[in-house]
């Protein structure tokens, strides 16, 4: 039996950043006090309007890269800061989030159980501005099951690419992140990620997940992000046949509807929109 450790594989971290400097220093520190250092961390400023440069600068000894651009969006600084990357894999973190002290090393020890997969992810833990956890956001174990995530991505998106490390030659193979999408860009690119997508939870809680009235996270109502979720679902819906789906999501009973029998959906809003597209393709 070979004692030889795994190389393991480079990782860059990404922060793409726009008026967030007020978090940006604290979302930082938590980058640099990994228990296992990342190749490079590099900040990607969305053409802000505040205090975001001061607040790199002063981490520059430390090696942080600062980017800066014009204002375009959340999907574009993120291609941007792909391109700019060196590491086998990038590690996306929101500029006003924080990283536990272990997170990098849960993923590496998840790669080194299930090597060359495309993205890994954990639990993460929802907070108020202060910090204070009022949710565990716990996503599900897909290892080894994309054919049913892939079904599953027709409801609502099932891992959350925050914290999370994603292979940067799968990125680059598929164009990016989409810039049609500046909400649920993780969301879509799985779906679009198609038979690709392979993932593994690390089985860990990752960080803190800021949600308030400024972020994205803290703005899940809006009717544009109702917008982007119909589409994605749509997509989601039409990568396989109905009958693949009926399969991959334990639905083969519903093959009795065809002779006749009524499908009553409990159920309003986005959920029972989408479980009626699903009901749909499957032709029932």
């Amino acid at each position: 039996m070979s004692n030889l450790k795994p190389v393991l594989p480079s990782v860059s971290v990404l922060i793409p950043t726009y008026n967030r400097a007020t978090f940006l220093g604290e979302c930082i520190e938590s980058v640099l006090r990994q228990t296992r250092s990342p190749l490079e961390v590099i900040v990607v400023d969305d053409g802000s309007e505040d205090e975001t440069n001061s607040v790199v600068g002063r981490f520059a000894k430390a090696g942080v890269r600062y980017i800066r651009k014009s204002h375009t969006g959340a999907p574009d600084s993120r291609n941007i800061g792909i391109d700019a990357c060196c590491g086998e894999y990038i590690l996306t973190v929101g500029s006003d989030d924080v990283m536990f002290e272990n997170s990098l090393a849960s993923l590496l020890d998840a790669w080194i159980q299930w090597p060359d997969r495309m993205f890994y992810y954990g639990n993460l833990l929802a907070t108020n501005l202060q910090l204070e956890p009022f949710l565990e956001v716990k996503y599900p174990n897909w290892l080894d099951q994309e054919h049913r995530l892939r079904s599953a991505l027709a409801f609502t998106n099932q891992i959350g690419d925050g914290f999370g490390m994603i292979r940067r030659g799968a990125l680059e193979k598929m164009g990016g992140y989409s810039t049609d999408f500046p909400r649920c860009q993780d969301w879509e690119m799985w779906v679009r990620a198609g038979s690709d997508l392979s993932v593994v939870h690390c089985g860990k809680t990752l960080g803190y997940w800021r949600w308030h009235d400024q972020n994205l996270s803290g703005n899940r109502k809006q009717h544009a992000r109702v917008d982007f979720d119909r589409v994605i679902r749509e997509r989601a819906c039409l990568s396989k046949s109905g009958e693949e789906h009926a399969t991959d999501l334990g639905w083969k009973i519903l093959e009795v509807a065809k002779q006749g029998r009524s499908v009553w959906i409990w159920g309003a809003g986005e959920s029972g929109m989408a479980m009626r597209m699903m009901l749909d393709r499957m032709d029932v």
